[in-house]
């Protein structure tokens, strides 16, 4: 399985991307993190890391990289940095995590 790229104007055509043209800037970010929590609900109610059979965790887990990569397309605006760690990250022919994904302030 390899992952790709989402088309941006494809993914701004929904609900979050008419909000952020709309200069909604708060109502698109909802969206897109009720987007996030579908993803979350439905990666615990699926519970690879239970699945022994490497074949069906992976056909699984490919779905989420998918969500994964529609999620970093949707938040780019916002976050530039994180967008391309995840894509870099998501994209490679082995996905190893990256050293951080969110800059911790001191």
């Amino acid at each position: 399985f390899f992952a790709s790229w989402p088309n941006p104007e494809k993914v701004f055509q929904g609900e979050a991307g008419q909000a952020l043209n709309n200069y909604q800037i708060l109502k698109s970010l909802k969206l897109i993190w009720q987007k996030i929590t579908l993803i979350d609900q439905r990666l615990n109610r699926a519970q690879p890391w239970k699945i022994k059979d490497k074949k069906k965790k992976g056909q699984l887990l490919a779905g989420f990289v998918d969500d994964i990569l529609l999620v970093a397309v949707m938040i780019e605006p916002f976050l530039p940095r994180t967008t391309k760690i995840i894509k870099e990250t998501f994209l490679a022919q082995k996905i190893t995590p990256p050293k951080t994904l969110f800059i911790r302030k001191k």
